[in-house]
């Protein structure tokens, strides 16, 4: 047992500056370790691991989803370098100079505006009541297409709803191990306007 001296000191020794800037130095050194109050940032979309898909019909999927969720990261990452977007013949043939020439790039920009655009109120800004897939005959493995009758509702941030129906094919090839969309020509069904009609309200340059 301590004797009252000794108690004296150790409480005169507790109450001293120093000791208590060393106590406080001690508990910011444990809470750092631990990192319980560290501010983490959300992980991006288009970074890290690849997550490309290893089948064509997950390809399929991936490209639906990615346009539901307006995930232009994910949306990029499926199209392969050589991507060339075909306009519905209407729209085509009223310039064919200019919309021969969309690749890649002009339709990631396209995607990006046109998704920049869409309602943030929604949790799904964009909805489809058709997406119909006929997976077609091919004599290549790692080279499919598929026929998609769709029909898709766009909600916007001014409250306005665009419909788009018609016909997708959606062709994709296996790239180092991973599927990617190669080329996409819209068709019209004559009910509604196309998905490029959608588009083309995006474009640049026109």
């Amino acid at each position: 047992m301590l004797s009252h001296k000794h108690r004296r000191g150790l409480t005169d020794k507790v109450k001293s500056p120093l000791y208590i800037l060393h106590f406080f130095f001690l508990l910011l050194v444990i809470f750092l370790s631990c990192d319980l109050f560290s501010l983490r940032k959300p992980e991006e979309s288009g970074g890290g691991e690849k997550t490309l898909p290893l089948t064509f019909s997950d390809l399929l999927t991936t490209y639906k989803e990615s346009f539901i969720a307006s995930n232009i990261n994910q949306y990029e990452e499926i199209l392969s370098d050589s991507f060339y977007f075909r306009v519905c013949d209407r729209i085509y043939y009223s310039n064919p100079d200019f919309y021969a020439t969309w690749d890649k790039d002009r339709e990631v920009q396209v995607m990006q505006n046109l998704f920049l655009s869409l309602s943030m109120s929604e949790t799904y800004p964009v909805s489809f009541d058709k997406y119909d897939v006929v997976l077609m005959d091919t004599t290549s493995a790692d080279s499919q297409y598929a026929r998609i009758e769709y029909r898709a509702y766009l909600y916007f941030s001014g409250g306005e709803i665009d419909t788009a129906g018609g016909f997708l094919d959606i062709y994709g090839q296996k790239i180092d191990e991973f599927w990617q969309v190669t080329l996409i020509k819209d068709y019209e069904n004559g009910e509604s306007p196309c998905l490029s009609d959608i588009k083309v309200k995006f474009l640049s340059g026109k």
